[in-house]
């Protein structure tokens, strides 16, 4: 199989587990509180990862800017957890889940500043189409009164 067959895969996985997470941290997060939730998270998921690095074959590299980089990219990611589990403990999962599932924006528009990445003009057709569905979503009227 070619990387692009295995890439696809693996974004399918990451697609299922990521949504089916999202729904389940919905009623979870109501019972234990988003602190807990974040908390168990980040220890759960950090276990499987350590020991695929004592058993598996995993390559490092100990540079201090790549460290400085990582810890960077950890702290961005706890703030992130906390701020998308505040959001679903405080909103609907059906609003606040197509506004996170969006992210995929923010690294092709750094890309193309900092990068100089160009996107194919149907790239920018379709990413436009994901904004102004994203804010239909949010801005739909009469959410808030269905809500309460």
């Amino acid at each position: 199989m070619n990387m692009l067959g295995v890439s696809v895969i693996f974004g399918s996985f990451a697609m299922i587990g990521w949504g089916l997470s999202d729904f389940l941290s919905k009623g979870i997060v109501g019972r234990i509180g988003v602190y807990r939730l974040v908390l168990y998270t980040e220890i759960l998921g950090i276990l499987p990862f350590t020991l695929f690095i004592f058993v598996g074959d995993a390559p490092w590299s100990a540079n201090i800017s790549g460290i400085k980089l990582a810890f960077l990219s950890g702290i961005v990611h706890v703030v992130t957890m906390f701020s998308f589990y505040s959001a679903v403990r405080l909103g609907k999962l059906s609003l606040v889940f197509p506004i996170n599932a969006s992210w995929g924006i923010v690294p092709i528009m750094i890309s193309i500043l900092f990068l100089g990445e160009k996107l194919r003009f149907s790239d920018s057709i379709l990413i436009s189409i994901i904004v102004l569905g994203v804010m239909m979503i949010s801005l739909h009227p009469g959410r808030d009164q269905k809500q309460k």
